[in-house]
């Protein structure tokens, strides 16, 4: 198993990433993007969060979401941390998303499609946090940051 490790701090957002085995990064491309757009949800994360491992393999949608985190890594993905539309002033309802495809940056408002893939955790100034990872097939700028 390769090990890769990717740190950064942002100064906004004050997140930190972190990776732990490369194998996360597994097939990205290999979803079918038209299936995963035609059968894509979008899910609360309240349900998303408690029931990943039922939702692991299931094509989400998420329209208008802002990236609050973006760290590029040595073999051409980028990592994003973003912001589930339930997420509300003080909460921390985010998403941990890999992109294989044209590069966007941190603030960006984008409506993203993928595949459930459990969790992911990272160091944020408020410690660790456990989210929701999605494998993303396809993301639109909706405005850029």
């Amino acid at each position: 198993m390769n090990r890769r490790e990717v740190l950064t701090a942002v100064s906004g957002g004050g997140f930190v990433a972190l990776s732990g085995c490369s194998d996360v990064l597994g097939d990205v491309t290999g979803h079918n993007v038209e299936e995963v757009k035609e059968n894509a949800e979008s899910i609360g994360y309240d349900d998303l969060y408690r029931n990943v491992n039922e939702y692991k393999g299931d094509p989400v949608t998420y329209s208008e979401i802002r990236i609050t985190d973006v760290v590029e890594t040595d073999d051409d993905y980028q990592e994003f941390i973003l912001r589930h539309p339930d997420n509300d002033w003080g909460e921390s309802k985010y998403l941990y998303g890999l992109w294989e495809g044209t590069l966007f940056r941190q603030d960006d408002t984008v409506t993203i499609w993928g595949v459930v893939n459990g969790t992911h955790t990272y160091m944020s100034l408020m410690g660790e946090q456990t989210v929701p990872e999605l494998d993303l097939v396809d993301i639109e700028l909706i405005e850029s940051g």
